[in-house]
């Protein structure tokens, strides 16, 4: 599905959560980890999860789109 948002807001990051370890950090989940969660700080981000308020959806098959 491709869609044209015209608003949004930030939600998040998906990624690598760590944990705390007496050697150091060790990897402990990958999960979507939410804006204001306490495990933010500990996650190595792949990716920024946005939810989108206003959007079109778009038919690709369509050249005037």
């Amino acid at each position: 599905m491709a869609v044209r948002a015209s608003a949004f807001t930030f939600y998040g990051v998906q990624g690598t959560v760590y944990q705390a370890a007496l050697s150091g950090p060790r990897v402990y989940d990958a999960a979507a980890v939410r804006l204001g969660d306490p495990r933010l700080s500990w996650t190595r981000a792949s990716q920024l999860l946005m939810t989108l308020t206003d959007f079109t959806v778009i038919d690709l098959s369509d050249p005037t789109a």
